[in-house]
């Protein structure tokens, strides 16, 4: 387990949140080639809710996964 603020889990944090803004872009220009503005009910935001309650939702169909843990305020 990680503890609050390490450099791995800052790092870890920061690069699920480009991730994120990645797959957010690249899902609204598939929308776009559909002829589809999707940019007010796509976000990074959205999505990274959506995949945090997808983890927890299917943790048991993921357990071979491994994922870190932080006891913070921040999740």
């Amino acid at each position: 387990m990680f503890q609050s603020g390490d450099k791995q889990e800052v790092e870890i944090r920061g690069c699920s949140i480009w991730c994120c803004g990645l797959i957010c872009d690249h899902l609204l220009e598939l929308y776009k080639k559909k002829g589809q503005n999707m940019s007010e009910r796509i976000n990074a935001v959205l999505l990274d809710y959506y995949l945090w309650d997808y983890a927890r939702d299917h943790r048991e169909d993921m357990k071979e996964i491994p994922i870190h843990r932080v006891r913070c305020i921040y999740y």
